[in-house]
């Protein structure tokens, strides 16, 4: 995942198209956009992260949440109160929310099957997780079932 900004969605689709397709060993690309809570009636209110999704580094777990209709705003506010959450992002695409745990895998699992799974009107999730160290050097020659043994 890749975070990438603009001030229109144009600038955004034009840095996709042009620098990140273009980044030998890119296959495929998703554009997922932020959507702006002030567009589905929400005026944020006392919904306030530090940051959107992916502005910080470290580890983390990226939930994407499918919702059922009409239950956006009340997927963003559950995760507002829950302390593991920093960053929700409405988005559109095939998820409606995108939602940052900053925790290892081992530890963000719990929270999702605990507690963003119980939140009502999430239909499904999809997790991606940041990988912060890669292989080193005596690693690469592995295949990729080696690896995990």
């Amino acid at each position: 995942m890749a975070a990438v900004e603009g001030t229109e969605f144009r600038q955004i689709a034009d840095t996709v198209l042009r620098r990140v397709q273009s980044i030998d060993g890119v296959l495929h690309t998703v554009t997922t956009p932020v959507v702006p809570l002030e567009m589905l009636g929400s005026r944020g209110g006392g919904l306030a992260w530090p940051t959107i999704p992916m502005h910080r580094e470290g580890e983390a777990s990226y939930v994407h949440i499918r919702g059922a209709a009409g239950s956006v705003i009340g997927i963003v506010e559950a995760l507002a109160e829950l302390d593991a959450v920093s960053g929700v992002a409405v988005v559109a695409g095939s998820y409606d929310v995108l939602a940052e745990i900053p925790l290892p895998w081992e530890q963000a699992a719990a929270v999702i099957l605990e507690q963003i799974h119980s939140i009502p009107g999430i239909l499904t999730t999809s997790t991606a997780v940041a990988v912060t160290e890669f292989l080193g050097p005596e690693e690469a020659d592995r295949d990729q079932y080696s690896a995990w043994s």
